[in-house]
């Protein structure tokens, strides 16, 4: 459960974590070894153990930043910013004149 938990958390890998744990001397090489060995002898606990729980929020802003910085030294002109960051010229004018 508490594995489950930090993978809802953090978007780990729940092996990554037994490693991190075990590299941590917080569980030793045998209690990895016994989960390796569960998990390759037990399809349900292994679909348990890959199964993707994580329902981050996250969201990139790096291509936003990287069309305003060609905008501002000049690389591009208002007009490729605004068909790239799919929005109307004076839309992005105003962005621009809040930064």
């Amino acid at each position: 459960t508490e594995l489950i938990s930090i993978q809802k958390q953090y978007g780990i890998s729940i092996p990554a974590i037994m490693y991190r744990l075990v590299s941590l001397g917080i569980f030793d090489n045998s209690k990895i070894k016994s989960f390796y060995i569960k998990q390759n002898q037990d399809n349900e606990f292994k679909r348990l153990v890959n199964e993707s729980r994580y329902y981050g929020n996250e969201k990139s802003s790096r291509f936003n930043s990287l069309v305003y910085k060609a905008l501002s030294q000049e690389i591009i002109s208002i007009s490729k910013a605004s068909s790239l960051l799919n929005t109307d010229i004076e839309s992005l004018r105003n962005n621009l004149t809040l930064i």
